[in-house]
């Protein structure tokens, strides 16, 4: 099995290189194949503009094998070529944009079977804000206010990213809506990497796990862990 990376926002913009670069190390260093798909980006046609700032910030990493896989509609996220490159690359990132748009091309899409097997063979699946949310079955979409149907990589788990911004302003309805999620406010500039149980947390701000009435925030350097021990 792999790992996840989740981000609360401002991608590819020189903050969040502590957990972009731990993922690359966890996938198998600098020259391991890097697939970007900018699909939540192109809900409103900004594919390629997120596309090329993907490959300039990866490669300012010194990643050296990085692709943007143009995954933007249904029929592309069943494009046999595209589910291909999928299994054989090592780090999946979906960015940020449209998480309504994001699930509705990927759900059990030949490209979502592919990043399952790519993730039950050691990938690195990460996302950023929308693309982080999604990772959840269910997710909460902030724009219909509704309970949606994710991607499954975590289960049980409800992200709430640009929590220092505006992702705190949602948690009671989340509650509502999913009353049995576990929810995980994640700043901007941060992001959280699952490495068997643990959460290993990364970046300037912090991540909010909410227990109950309780929330409990997680520095740069901690841990956490959703599981009783």
């Amino acid at each position: 099995m792999g790992y996840i990376l989740l981000q609360g926002g401002a991608e590819f913009s020189g903050r969040m290189a502590d957990s972009d670069n731990r993922a690359i190390e966890l996938a198998g260093g600098p020259d391991v194949k890097i697939m970007v798909l900018p699909t939540a980006a192109a809900a409103d046609q900004r594919q390629d503009q997120v596309g090329q700032n993907a490959l300039a910030w990866f490669h300012s990493l010194g990643a050296t094998n990085v692709e943007v896989l143009p995954i933007i509609d249904r029929d592309s996220a069943e494009s046999l070529t595209n589910r291909k490159a999928l299994r054989e690359a090592k780090l999946i990132y979906l960015p940020s944009g449209n998480a309504a748009y994001l699930a509705q091309v990927l759900r059990a899409s030949s490209a979502h079977e592919a990043m399952q097997d790519a993730y039950e063979n050691g990938a690195v699946i990460a996302g950023s804000s929308a693309g982080a949310v999604v990772m959840s079955d269910p997710y909460f979409d902030n724009i219909s206010q509704r309970s949606q149907k994710g991607l499954g990589f975590i289960q049980k788990i409800c992200l709430l990213p640009s929590h220092d911004q505006i992702g705190s302003r949602w948690a009671n309805r989340v509650r509502t809506v999913i009353p049995m999620a576990t929810l995980i406010g994640l700043d901007e500039q941060t992001g959280i990497i699952q490495e068997g149980e643990d959460w290993h947390v990364l970046g300037a701000g912090v991540a909010s796990v909410y227990r109950g009435s309780e929330i409990r925030q997680f520095a740069s350097g901690e841990s956490f862990t959703l599981t009783k021990r």
